[in-house]
C-alpha cells in the first residue's frame, strides 16, 4: 500500500467514511506509519467477532416459521366476542315488561317524597348592595 493511499485511508476512517473491506486494508497494511494506529488495529484485529455459521439458514427458518403461523389469532376473536356480549346484553336488558299507570305514579311519589318540604324563610332585607357583594337582614 502505498504512503499517500495509506494516509487517505486513515483520514476516511477518522471522518468514518471507510467500507467495511477498506477499513480491513488498514487495519492489515504491512507499514502502520503511526504508533497509535498500530496499536489500534491489533486491538480491532484480536477482538473481531465473526457471525456464527449457518446464520443465514437459522435465521430463514426463524422467518418461514413466523409466515407459517396462522393468521386467525386471538386479537381477531376478542372484538368479535365482545360485540356478541354487548349485543345480547342488550336484548336481554330491554324486556317488555311494561308499567301500568299505578305503578308509574307510586315510583313518582317515593321520588317526591325524597326531597324535603321547603322551610318556612324568614323575611330578609338587603342591608347593602355592591357589585361584587349583598348583605341581607332579617327581623326579629
Amino acid at each position: 500500500m502505498k504512503a499517500e493511499n495509506y494516509k487517505q485511508l486513515l483520514e476516511n476512517y477518522r471522518a468514518g467514511k471507510t467500507s467495511t473491506e477498506e477499513e480491513q486494508q488498514l487495519f492489515n497494511a504491512e507499514h502502520q506509519r503511526d504508533s497509535r494506529m498500530e496499536a489500534w488495529s491489533t486491538f480491532v484485529n484480536a477482538h473481531q467477532n465473526q457471525p456464527p455459521a449457518a446464520i443465514n439458514e437459522h435465521l430463514w427458518t426463524r422467518f418461514q416459521r413466523k409466515k407459517a403461523q396462522p393468521k386467525f389469532r386471538l386479537t381477531y376473536i376478542l372484538p368479535v366476542a365482545a360485540s356478541l356480549i354487548l349485543l345480547v346484553s342488550v336484548f336481554l336488558g330491554t324486556s317488555n315488561k311494561k308499567q301500568s299507570p299505578a305503578e308509574k305514579e307510586q315510583l313518582l311519589q317515593q321520588a317526591v317524597n325524597l326531597f324535603e318540604a321547603p322551610q318556612e324563610t324568614e323575611v330578609q332585607q338587603v342591608f347593602y348592595e355592591n357589585e361584587l357583594i349583598v348583605v341581607y337582614t332579617t327581623s326579629e
